[in-house]
């Protein structure tokens, strides 16, 4: 840092500063990636406990996937909670948002995917060039959703998961 003569050398300084310079870029270079490498997979959300996977998982787009899981015997407002929940641990101050906000739509029995009210949990890492969410959408399982069976005290969940390629 000092010449021969005990002074402070200028030229020694803006050595230091340009070394000390690019080492902060190459950190930040490295840790951009490493957040974009993050958001190169699906955005896990903790299922409801006690739910099982419900028919087939559906492959839209190679970085878009849907499936469905069944709570048996569970209000969907339970369900919902529970999701609010993990939401506000993820997100602080977002909010599931219930479709309508009061009461409920008219089914219509000859369609199987009528429902009456839906809640929908968003959970978003996305950042300005990056996407990675997974949309949770809770609603009650109708007459003839399944037709396997004709249970109508159950709460369907549906997980719609994007991220990047």
């Amino acid at each position: 840092m000092f010449d021969k003569r005990g002074r402070l050398s200028l030229f020694r300084v803006a050595v230091l500063g340009a070394v000390i310079g690019a080492v902060l870029i190459g950190f930040g270079i490295v840790a951009l990636n490493n957040d974009q490498n993050s958001r190169r997979s699906p955005l896990l959300v903790e299922p409801y406990p006690g739910s099982e996977q419900w028919g087939e998982l559906v492959q839209e787009t190679a970085t878009n996937v849907r499936f469905f899981l069944r709570a048996r015997n569970i209000a969907p407002e339970q369900v919902a909670a529970y999701y609010q929940t993990r939401l506000s641990d993820f997100a602080n101050g977002e909010r599931c948002v219930r479709t309508p906000a009061d009461g409920s739509l008219p089914t219509n029995p000859d369609q199987p995917n009528s429902i009456p009210y839906r809640f929908d949990c968003m959970f978003d890492r996305s950042s300005r060039s990056a996407t990675q969410y997974t949309r949770v959408s809770i609603f009650p399982e109708m007459p003839g959703m399944d037709p396997y069976t004709d249970e109508t005290n159950n709460t369907i969940i549906t997980y719609q998961q994007v991220w990047q390629p």
